[in-house]
Protein backbone atom coordinates (compact mmCIF):
# COMPACT_ATOMS: atom_id res chain seq x y z
CA UNK A 1 0.00 0.00 0.00
CA UNK A 2 3.33 2.38 0.92
CA UNK A 3 4.50 1.81 -2.73
CA UNK A 4 0.60 3.30 -3.89
CA UNK A 5 0.80 5.91 -1.31
CA UNK A 6 3.99 7.55 -2.45
CA UNK A 7 2.89 8.45 -5.96
CA UNK A 8 -0.24 9.51 -4.95
CA UNK A 9 1.33 12.25 -2.37
CA UNK A 10 4.14 13.22 -5.20
CA UNK A 11 1.13 14.19 -7.07
CA UNK A 12 -0.52 16.19 -4.54
CA UNK A 13 2.67 17.93 -3.82
CA UNK A 14 3.05 18.90 -7.56
CA UNK A 15 -0.63 20.19 -6.83
CA UNK A 16 0.03 21.96 -4.05
CA UNK A 17 3.15 23.37 -5.63
CA UNK A 18 0.80 24.63 -9.20
CA UNK A 19 -1.90 26.10 -6.38
CA UNK A 20 0.92 28.69 -4.56
CA UNK A 21 2.93 29.59 -7.65
CA UNK A 22 0.05 30.38 -9.44
CA UNK A 23 -1.20 32.96 -6.96
CA UNK A 24 1.76 35.12 -7.82
CA UNK A 25 0.54 35.25 -11.53
CA UNK A 26 -1.18 37.63 -13.32
CA UNK A 27 -4.87 35.77 -13.39
CA UNK A 28 -4.87 36.49 -17.19
CA UNK A 29 -1.28 34.42 -17.59
CA UNK A 30 -3.22 31.13 -15.95
CA UNK A 31 -4.44 29.81 -19.07
CA UNK A 32 -0.65 30.46 -21.03
CA UNK A 33 0.80 28.87 -18.34
CA UNK A 34 -1.30 25.82 -18.53
CA UNK A 35 -1.15 25.25 -22.64
CA UNK A 36 2.78 25.96 -22.19
CA UNK A 37 2.91 23.21 -19.56
CA UNK A 38 0.99 21.06 -22.18
CA UNK A 39 3.43 21.95 -24.76
CA UNK A 40 6.58 20.78 -22.51
CA UNK A 41 4.58 17.54 -21.84
CA UNK A 42 4.59 17.21 -25.94
CA UNK A 43 8.16 17.87 -25.66
CA UNK A 44 9.03 15.55 -23.59
CA UNK A 45 7.17 13.16 -24.75
CA UNK A 46 8.98 13.42 -28.08
CA UNK A 47 12.23 12.86 -26.30
CA UNK A 48 11.27 9.83 -25.25
CA UNK A 49 10.44 8.70 -28.12
CA UNK A 50 13.68 9.96 -29.64
CA UNK A 51 15.62 8.16 -26.61
CA UNK A 52 14.27 4.76 -27.36
CA UNK A 53 12.18 4.62 -24.26
CA UNK A 54 8.96 2.57 -23.88
CA UNK A 55 6.43 4.75 -25.80
CA UNK A 56 4.33 4.10 -22.58
CA UNK A 57 5.98 6.49 -21.05
CA UNK A 58 5.43 9.50 -24.00
CA UNK A 59 1.68 8.59 -23.75
CA UNK A 60 1.38 8.65 -19.77
CA UNK A 61 3.10 12.89 -20.84
CA UNK A 62 0.33 13.13 -23.24
CA UNK A 63 -2.12 11.72 -20.49
CA UNK A 64 -1.17 14.89 -18.48
CA UNK A 65 -1.40 16.86 -20.73
CA UNK A 66 -4.61 16.30 -21.68
CA UNK A 67 -5.76 16.74 -18.29
CA UNK A 68 -3.79 20.09 -18.75
CA UNK A 69 -5.81 21.11 -21.78
CA UNK A 70 -9.22 20.21 -19.79
CA UNK A 71 -8.53 23.50 -18.23
CA UNK A 72 -6.82 26.08 -19.81
CA UNK A 73 -9.86 27.22 -21.89
CA UNK A 74 -11.95 27.49 -18.97
CA UNK A 75 -9.23 29.49 -17.33
CA UNK A 76 -9.55 31.78 -20.52
CA UNK A 77 -13.22 31.90 -20.45
CA UNK A 78 -12.82 33.14 -16.36
CA UNK A 79 -9.63 35.22 -16.25
CA UNK A 80 -9.13 35.84 -20.04
CA UNK A 81 -5.72 35.66 -21.58
CA UNK A 82 -3.16 37.01 -23.85
CA UNK A 83 -3.37 38.08 -27.40
CA UNK A 84 -1.53 35.06 -28.02
CA UNK A 85 -2.92 32.57 -25.51
CA UNK A 86 -5.43 30.96 -28.64
CA UNK A 87 -1.77 30.21 -30.70
CA UNK A 88 0.26 28.85 -27.63
CA UNK A 89 -2.84 26.30 -27.25
CA UNK A 90 -2.79 25.41 -30.98
CA UNK A 91 1.46 24.87 -31.03
CA UNK A 92 0.86 22.87 -27.29
CA UNK A 93 -2.20 20.19 -28.78
CA UNK A 94 -0.35 20.13 -32.01
CA UNK A 95 2.71 18.87 -29.96
CA UNK A 96 0.88 16.80 -27.49
CA UNK A 97 -1.77 15.34 -29.41
CA UNK A 98 -0.29 15.36 -32.74
CA UNK A 99 3.58 15.37 -32.95
CA UNK A 100 4.13 12.81 -29.62
CA UNK A 101 1.21 10.68 -30.30
CA UNK A 102 2.16 10.45 -34.11
CA UNK A 103 5.60 9.79 -33.36
CA UNK A 104 3.90 6.58 -30.62
CA UNK A 105 2.49 5.60 -33.74
CA UNK A 106 5.49 5.87 -35.55
CA UNK A 107 7.52 3.27 -34.07
CA UNK A 108 4.73 1.18 -32.58
CA UNK A 109 4.71 -1.45 -36.15
CA UNK A 110 7.08 -3.90 -37.49
CA UNK A 111 7.62 -2.23 -40.69
CA UNK A 112 9.01 1.25 -39.70
CA UNK A 113 8.01 2.71 -43.28
CA UNK A 114 4.29 1.52 -42.31
CA UNK A 115 4.76 3.84 -39.09
CA UNK A 116 6.12 6.44 -40.39
CA UNK A 117 3.46 6.92 -43.12
CA UNK A 118 0.61 6.08 -40.70
CA UNK A 119 2.23 8.47 -37.93
CA UNK A 120 2.50 11.23 -40.10
CA UNK A 121 -0.37 10.64 -41.98
CA UNK A 122 -2.20 11.45 -38.29
CA UNK A 123 0.17 14.36 -37.69
CA UNK A 124 -1.25 15.44 -40.77
CA UNK A 125 -4.84 15.22 -39.53
CA UNK A 126 -4.50 16.70 -36.21
CA UNK A 127 -2.72 19.83 -37.81
CA UNK A 128 -5.93 20.37 -39.87
CA UNK A 129 -8.29 19.62 -37.41
CA UNK A 130 -6.83 22.03 -35.23
CA UNK A 131 -6.39 24.53 -38.09
CA UNK A 132 -9.94 24.03 -38.84
CA UNK A 133 -11.20 24.85 -35.86
CA UNK A 134 -9.46 28.20 -35.06
CA UNK A 135 -10.40 29.37 -39.04
CA UNK A 136 -14.22 28.36 -38.32
CA UNK A 137 -14.09 29.56 -34.65
CA UNK A 138 -12.77 33.35 -36.47
CA UNK A 139 -15.64 33.30 -39.45
CA UNK A 140 -18.64 32.52 -37.19
CA UNK A 141 -17.14 35.29 -34.35
CA UNK A 142 -17.00 32.42 -32.00
CA UNK A 143 -15.21 34.21 -28.74
CA UNK A 144 -15.68 31.37 -25.93
CA UNK A 145 -15.69 27.69 -25.80
CA UNK A 146 -17.71 25.46 -27.95
CA UNK A 147 -20.13 22.71 -26.79
CA UNK A 148 -19.77 20.19 -30.07
CA UNK A 149 -16.89 20.16 -32.04
CA UNK A 150 -17.04 19.32 -35.96
CA UNK A 151 -14.67 16.16 -36.35
CA UNK A 152 -13.23 14.44 -33.31
CA UNK A 153 -11.29 16.58 -31.15
CA UNK A 154 -7.38 15.96 -31.15
CA UNK A 155 -7.40 15.00 -27.13
CA UNK A 156 -9.63 12.06 -27.40
CA UNK A 157 -7.97 11.14 -31.01
CA UNK A 158 -4.57 10.74 -29.23
CA UNK A 159 -6.17 8.75 -26.58
CA UNK A 160 -7.25 6.45 -28.87
CA UNK A 161 -4.20 6.20 -31.23
CA UNK A 162 -1.98 6.42 -28.40
CA UNK A 163 -3.70 3.39 -26.40
CA UNK A 164 -4.33 1.22 -29.87
CA UNK A 165 -0.76 1.48 -30.82
CA UNK A 166 0.51 0.29 -27.22
CA UNK A 167 -2.17 -2.51 -26.93
CA UNK A 168 -2.88 -3.77 -29.85
CA UNK A 169 0.55 -5.69 -31.47
CA UNK A 170 -1.85 -6.80 -34.25
CA UNK A 171 -0.40 -4.12 -37.18
CA UNK A 172 -3.58 -4.78 -39.75
CA UNK A 173 -5.98 -4.06 -36.33
CA UNK A 174 -3.87 -0.69 -35.16
CA UNK A 175 -3.75 0.47 -38.71
CA UNK A 176 -7.16 0.58 -39.29
CA UNK A 177 -8.08 2.44 -35.94
CA UNK A 178 -5.28 5.34 -36.90
CA UNK A 179 -6.86 5.53 -40.22
CA UNK A 180 -10.00 5.58 -38.76
CA UNK A 181 -9.52 8.13 -36.52
CA UNK A 182 -7.50 10.27 -38.59
CA UNK A 183 -10.46 10.40 -40.86
CA UNK A 184 -13.33 11.33 -37.78
CA UNK A 185 -10.67 14.16 -37.01
CA UNK A 186 -10.98 15.66 -40.32
CA UNK A 187 -14.81 14.69 -40.87
CA UNK A 188 -17.77 16.70 -39.97
CA UNK A 189 -19.14 14.24 -37.63
CA UNK A 190 -20.74 16.40 -34.71
CA UNK A 191 -18.75 15.70 -31.11
CA UNK A 192 -19.67 17.06 -27.76
CA UNK A 193 -17.18 18.97 -25.72
CA UNK A 194 -16.45 16.73 -22.98
CA UNK A 195 -15.70 18.76 -20.31
CA UNK A 196 -18.73 21.58 -21.10
CA UNK A 197 -21.01 18.90 -22.36
CA UNK A 198 -20.71 15.43 -21.09
CA UNK A 199 -19.13 15.86 -18.33
CA UNK A 200 -21.60 17.98 -16.07
CA UNK A 201 -24.30 15.88 -16.78
CA UNK A 202 -21.96 12.68 -14.70
CA UNK A 203 -23.36 13.06 -10.93
CA UNK A 204 -20.37 14.76 -8.92
CA UNK A 205 -19.65 11.94 -6.54
CA UNK A 206 -19.50 9.29 -9.49
CA UNK A 207 -16.55 11.52 -11.03
CA UNK A 208 -15.23 11.72 -7.83
CA UNK A 209 -15.24 7.82 -7.33
CA UNK A 210 -14.17 6.97 -10.74
CA UNK A 211 -10.98 10.31 -10.38
CA UNK A 212 -10.17 8.52 -7.63
CA UNK A 213 -10.30 4.56 -8.57
CA UNK A 214 -8.52 5.95 -11.70
CA UNK A 215 -5.90 8.01 -9.89
CA UNK A 216 -5.26 5.22 -7.56
CA UNK A 217 -4.49 2.44 -10.17
CA UNK A 218 -2.39 4.88 -11.96
CA UNK A 219 -0.39 5.60 -8.99
CA UNK A 220 -0.35 1.83 -8.50
CA UNK A 221 0.78 2.00 -12.06
CA UNK A 222 3.52 4.04 -11.90
CA UNK A 223 5.23 2.33 -8.90
CA UNK A 224 5.16 -0.87 -10.71
CA UNK A 225 6.03 0.52 -14.07
CA UNK A 226 2.93 -1.90 -15.09
CA UNK A 227 0.09 0.21 -16.77
CA UNK A 228 -2.17 -2.38 -18.30
CA UNK A 229 -5.46 -2.12 -16.20
CA UNK A 230 -5.28 2.22 -16.79
CA UNK A 231 -4.06 1.52 -20.71
CA UNK A 232 -7.61 -0.66 -21.01
CA UNK A 233 -9.84 1.70 -19.21
CA UNK A 234 -8.33 4.65 -21.35
CA UNK A 235 -9.07 2.74 -24.66
CA UNK A 236 -12.51 1.56 -24.02
CA UNK A 237 -13.29 5.68 -22.74
CA UNK A 238 -11.61 6.47 -26.02
CA UNK A 239 -13.82 4.21 -27.93
CA UNK A 240 -16.54 4.72 -26.01
CA UNK A 241 -16.58 8.80 -27.19
CA UNK A 242 -15.45 8.27 -30.25
CA UNK A 243 -18.51 5.96 -31.07
CA UNK A 244 -20.94 8.50 -28.74
CA UNK A 245 -21.78 10.49 -32.70
CA UNK A 246 -23.66 7.19 -33.66
CA UNK A 247 -25.54 6.31 -29.98
CA UNK A 248 -26.62 10.10 -29.96
CA UNK A 249 -28.11 9.42 -33.39
CA UNK A 250 -29.52 6.01 -32.11
CA UNK A 251 -31.25 7.47 -29.43
CA UNK A 252 -32.58 10.35 -31.35
CA UNK A 253 -34.35 7.98 -33.65
CA UNK A 254 -35.36 5.74 -30.86
CA UNK A 255 -37.03 8.93 -29.29
CA UNK A 256 -38.55 9.56 -32.96
CA UNK A 257 -40.22 5.98 -33.55
CA UNK A 258 -41.35 5.75 -29.61
CA UNK A 259 -42.52 9.74 -29.08
CA UNK A 260 -44.76 8.29 -26.04
CA UNK A 261 -41.92 6.24 -24.39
Amino acid sequence: LSRTIQPLLGICTALAFCSTAFKLIPNYWYANILSIMNLLCGLAGCWVIFTGRPPVYALCLVFLGQFLDLFDGRAAERWGSTPKGELFDDIADGTSFGLTTGMIAAVSFSQLWIGLLLGGLYLGATVYRLARFVIQKRKEGVLGGVTTFSGMPSPAAALLVGTTCILISNDIVSGIIVLLTAFLMVSRVPYAHFGRTLLPKIPKIVRVLVLGAFLFLLALGIRRDEYLVPLIICFIAASSYSASPLFESLGKKFKRENPSG
